[in-house]
């Protein structure tokens, strides 16, 4: 099966911007080992993709991967690294941001990576979830065996 991971990567800014940007990445060409762009990899059970505008004059491209194997020996995921380490050298002139969340199987393997001026969007938030607990039969405190009243 492998080590799983959920994963999220926002990018913003200027509408202009990022069409500017969408259109340098596919004039690149697909990458090698890939059968598509990785800004359109098409939908399905475990990937969507939104984009939408915001504020004024701004766009958000939304990436997600659910149950997916994020190594980077994959041509799909070794794109995403790949622009985030040129990321500021490459974009620090624009109003370009990129923000990448990441949460694995283990506890505690949690990511989030901002480059740019970003807004933060994306943040990690860790807690306990009670969801799986058993549903009360009783009502009210019950005594056990061996408890006093005071």
């Amino acid at each position: 099966m492998g080590y799983r991971s959920e994963v999220v990567i926002v990018i913003y800014g200027d509408t202009d911007e990022v069409t500017a940007f969408v259109a340098t990445e596919r004039l690149k060409g697909i990458p090698k080992g890939m059968d598509y762009y990785p800004l359109h990899e098409p939908p399905s059970d475990y990937h969507k993709r939104d984009v939408y505008t915001y504020g004024k004059g701004q766009t958000m491209m939304k990436f997600t991967w659910h149950d997916v194997k994020w190594y980077d020996s994959y041509p799909e995921i070794a794109y995403w690294e790949n622009l985030a380490s040129i990321w500021e050298d490459g974009y620090s002139n624009t109003s370009l941001c990129m923000e990448m969340g990441r949460v694995g199987e283990e506890c505690g393997d949690i990511s989030v990576d901002y480059y740019g001026e970003v807004d933060f969007c994306l943040s990690s938030v860790t807690y306990i979830d009670e969801e799986n607990m058993p549903s009360r039969t009783n009502i009210g405190d019950i005594k056990l065996k061996g408890e006093q009243d005071e």
